[in-house]
């Protein structure tokens, strides 16, 4: 089983940010509700394979999308 990493954001407005920057680098992620262990915040939270980890946020800080923390799976 591959892990999963979360990332989740201060607003929706970045969370759909870094959505429309990982869509054009053809990278596999997902948006879901944050997940209740890491906050119980609503929110919307961005998913991936921690083997991607890097890549995503090398491409999110060059883009300025601010994040507010990152859960490694």
């Amino acid at each position: 089983m591959r892990s999963k990493c979360v990332i989740t954001f201060y607003s929706t407005y970045e969370a759909l940010h870094a959505e429309k920057v990982l869509e054009i680098e053809n990278l596999e992620f997902e948006l879901v509700p944050v997940p209740r262990r890491f906050s119980s915040d609503c929110g919307i939270s961005l998913q991936f394979e921690c083997r991607d980890k890097e890549r995503i946020l090398t491409i999110l800080k060059e883009h300025d999308v601010e994040i507010r923390k990152v859960f490694f799976g």
